[in-house]
């Protein structure tokens, strides 16, 4: 499997506030921290520029995230539909119930984060990482999955609605009470506790 590259700063950001940006779109080599932004960001481009403990509350649809980091923000009910993750990094944070749907992950790194109720529907991850992060009800229904590696999530009662999983590993992960078709799961990669929720979810009885 090809690797996954990471976030790549040509320079140190400098010190910026997102409600202080010009009405420009695109936004290189910032940094923001410790403040809560309300505004319409929209189809803003962000290059190379970290995110610290900032609150969103403000509609994100369509922003582009290149060699970007965001380090402990609450992201928790907001809309980021329509949004793509390039190169990207997300730590430590608050993803509960925030709307990323139809949005693109390429190269990301999804760690550490709280994600009850996230909505992934319709969106692709390829080539990314989703680690330590709490899932539980997630929707990632239509979604197209390819080289993705999962390492210790907890997807309870999350739903896999016409997504493959093909290929994926969710051996060290909780995978309990998901919605799937059973010809979805085809391919995947379980332990034995998994495995034999699978097989009463498709009418096998084991003995």
């Amino acid at each position: 499997m090809k690797s996954r590259s990471g976030p790549k700063f040509e320079e140190d950001p400098e010190d910026a506030s997102l409600s202080g940006l010009k009405r420009e779109m695109r936004h290189d080599n910032l940094r923001f921290f410790q403040e809560t932004c309300s505004r319409d960001l929209s189809d803003h481009e962000f290059y190379e520029c970290v995110f610290d403990h900032v609150t969103f509350t403000g509609r994100c649809s369509g922003v582009l995230f290149c060699d970007v980091i965001l380090e402990h923000c609450d992201l928790s009910n907001a809309c980021f539909a329509e949004c793509v993750f390039r190169r990207a990094r997300l730590s430590h944070c608050r993803l509960t119930g925030t709307d990323l749907s139809a949005s693109t992950f390429q190269d990301a790194e999804i760690s550490a984060c709280e994600g009850r109720y996230l909505n992934l529907n319709g969106s692709r991850l390829h080539m990314s990482l989703l680690q330590d992060c709490i899932l539980q009800q997630a929707g990632f229904s239509g979604c197209r999955l390819q080289q993705l590696e999962i390492h210790g999530c907890d997807f309870t009662e999350a739903e896999f609605i016409d997504t493959r999983l093909e290929g994926l590993d969710f051996s060290d992960s909780i995978f309990s009470g998901i919605t799937a078709s059973p010809e979805n799961l085809r391919g995947i990669t379980l332990n034995a506790e998994q495995a034999l929720m699978c097989a009463e979810m498709m009418g096998i009885h084991v003995r």
